[in-house]
């Protein structure tokens, strides 16, 4: 895959979250490999695909590891099922914090990894899926793991973006060294 020059920027669209998640997993294991900076600055609503590919995304950690890297994230929500991800989230690559008014947006998730942002977008239907899903649900224990399978293959309406913007992802960096640089720490 050839990345997008300055100014440009690529898109794709999928059908279904789990495709969605692998593509978006790939893609940033692949910029977070050549990048100069090993920094990857991400929103997330929710913080979904732990909660049904617990196994795909510790190996995505493995491969954090394997490249150096390190996330600083946001994540938009702080219901029990927000905060069960935290016991995969190793100090040393990922400082996160929680904080529900970052983004107003909930249909979209976005990294960026030096000049490029990888934005994914999400139907009305998927994200009142996710918010009623992390809502309603008091512990991960309380989940039916192959009914979530199924509804996460359902057919939605999903985009994906790769733009190459380094003034725009030097804008996002600024609000991400906000948050951060309040808390030393990173964990609220």
């Amino acid at each position: 895959l050839a990345l997008p020059l300055p100014g440009k920027s690529l898109r794709w669209k999928f059908s279904n979250l789990l495709l969605l998640d692998d593509f978006a997993s790939h893609i940033l294991l692949k910029l977070l490999a050549q990048a100069k900076e090993k920094v990857a600055y991400s929103w997330n609503p929710h913080p979904w695909f732990w909660v049904i590919r617990t196994s795909q995304e510790l190996s995505y950690i493995k491969g954090l590891k394997e490249t150096g890297s390190k996330f600083l994230k946001i994540v938009g929500g702080d219901t029990p099922l927000d905060r069960w991800t935290e016991r995969f989230w190793q100090r040393k690559e990922t400082s996160y914090k929680f904080l529900f008014n970052f983004e107003k947006n909930r249909s979209f998730y976005y990294n960026v990894v030096d000049d490029y942002i990888v934005t994914f977008t999400l139907d009305d239907a998927a994200t009142k899926y996710i918010d009623n899903l992390y809502e309603s649900t008091a512990s991960y224990q309380q989940l039916d793991i192959a009914k979530l399978m199924d509804l996460f293959k359902a057919r939605y309406r999903l985009g994906f973006k790769i733009e190459n913007s380094k003034n725009k992802a030097q804008l996002i960096r600024k609000r991400f060294a906000k948050v951060f640089s309040a808390n030393k720490q990173a964990k609220t």
